[in-house]
């Protein structure tokens, strides 16, 4: 293999590990059901990474991505997100401050016919 081949098959690699990593799945979940959550969370700043798949839905699903207070009883910050039948949601949430307590979690806000998942990655900055 010469230089160039060597340098064509370079691998970009996040320069950090996550911190933690919750998944969660339900099948025919009703509204409100929680699909993921990160549970309580050390107070700091992180960067998260959300997936959210639906499974051949036979209509729209409309998660909710919430940032939850420390008693996890109102949302401080809430995303909707509207997904179509089969359809794969990734976001990014950077330097989300969180309070000691608080939690990240993803929530069914209607019913859906079949399966949804949820994945909640973070690497806590500060």
């Amino acid at each position: 293999m010469n230089p160039s081949d060597q340098a064509r098959q370079a691998v970009v690699v996040d320069s950090w590990l996550a911190d933690f990593a919750v998944s969660g799945s339900a099948v025919n979940p009703g509204a409100g059901v929680v699909i993921a959550d990160t549970g309580e969370l050390p107070e700091g700043y992180y960067d998260l990474q959300i997936l959210v798949s639906v499974l051949l839905a036979t209509v729209w699903a409309d998660p909710r991505i919430q940032h939850r207070d420390a008693a996890n009883a109102v949302s401080l910050f809430e995303q909707w997100v509207a997904l179509p039948a089969t359809s794969t949601l990734f976001c990014d949430l950077n330097n989300r401050q969180v309070s000691a307590g608080e939690r990240i979690r993803v929530v069914a806000t209607n019913a859906i016919t079949n399966s949804i998942f949820a994945t909640i990655i973070g690497v806590k900055r500060a």
